[in-house]
């Protein structure tokens, strides 16, 4: 891999700016390691506790939404679509409405972490069409849902 990289910087004609060759990444963390290590804490700590965050709405979201059907129709579309829109696109809001400490960083990490749907059922009235899917998309996985012809494109998603 690094030999592969070398190659693209030599031959390609990239900027060193652009693409830095590896030993120049090398010497560079050398030389900047005590700002490394000052600031590796820091990160790891709020992606920690944006992880433990996440796993503690999960489960404070998923117990109420499991017992009360209501509540799971309201709610399940709400995560879906917010799943959807990338981060890109609301960190500077988040950024803006909590500042430049550790809580947008935390946010951000919450939303960051993979989303998950466990045991979805679908009943008509009393009659359990399906049950038991289970399914986990992990940040930069693509997943389509094919539904039979005929079957509106809206229709997975109000199974849901």
């Amino acid at each position: 891999m690094v030999l592969a990289w070398k190659s693209c910087v030599t031959f390609s004609g990239i900027s060193p700016i652009t693409l830095p060759a590896p030993s120049r990444v090398i010497a560079q963390t050398i030389e900047h390691r005590s700002a490394l290590l000052e600031n590796t804490i820091p990160t790891l700590n709020a992606t920690l506790l944006g992880f433990v965050c996440s796993l503690a709405a999960a489960f404070v979201f998923s117990v109420p939404i499991d017992f009360f059907r209501p509540l799971r129709r309201t709610l399940i579309p709400v995560f879906v679509i917010s799943q959807t829109v990338p981060l890109v696109a609301i960190a500077s809001l988040i950024v803006l409405w909590f500042g430049f400490g550790l809580t947008p960083k935390v946010i951000l990490e919450a939303l960051v972490t993979f989303f998950l749907l466990t045991d979805i059922r679908k009943s008509f009235d009393e009659m359990d069409v399906f049950g038991g899917i289970s399914l986990q998309v992990k940040r930069g996985e693509f997943v389509s849902i094919l539904s039979p012809s005929g079957m509106g494109k809206s229709t997975p998603f109000r199974l849901l």
